[in-house]
């Protein structure tokens, strides 16, 4: 599989990983030009990924209500630990601090271990855009930025996903 192969099709739902070198040009390209200030702040780490902790909350600003910090494991489950309010409602509540991707009814998203392992391995984020992925939820178009992040060893353990939702997607 290759960085930029796309990883997942469901009805009007696309996933694929790419290239974390690609975050530096941001603002040249249509997927990740709204999402610029974090693409900027995700390149201004060595190996374009961050530590966890060294992330501010300052440098999130505008997006904490759209975001979804997760524990990332290497076999692309992933725990959710903190869900903004916006991002939980785009799921319609079912994404909560605890629970698991794999424990989601209902999912139109069935590549999603493929998906989230190729981020867990290093050397690419995920780029998401289409329609909520979730039987009664795909009405409401999405756009979601996936960029993994460190932890204090250096390993890649957390995933930072961003969202934009309605017409801002």
């Amino acid at each position: 599989m290759t960085l930029d192969q796309t990883v997942a099709k469901a009805p009007s739902f696309q996933a694929e990983n790419r290239a974390l070198q690609t975050l530096s040009h941001a603002c040249e390209d249509d997927f990740l030009r709204p999402y610029a200030p974090i693409a900027s702040l995700w390149s201004s780490f060595p190996g374009k990924m961050p530590i966890r902790q060294s992330i501010g909350f300052r440098a999130l600003k505008g997006w904490h209500d759209r975001l979804i910090i997760s524990d990332l494991a290497p076999d692309g489950n992933i725990s959710f630990r903190l869900v903004g309010n916006e991002a939980g409602h785009i799921f319609g509540g079912l994404v909560q601090p605890g629970g698991r991707f794999a424990d989601l009814p209902n999912t139109l998203f069935n590549q999603f271990p493929r998906y989230f392992s190729a981020i867990a391995t290093g050397g690419c984020y995920g780029a998401c855009t289409g329609v909520v992925p979730f039987q009664s939820r795909e009405f409401l178009p999405i756009r979601v930025l996936d960029l993994p992040a460190l932890d204090q060893k250096g390993n890649i353990a957390f995933l930072f996903s961003f969202f934009l939702s309605g017409k801002d997607a």
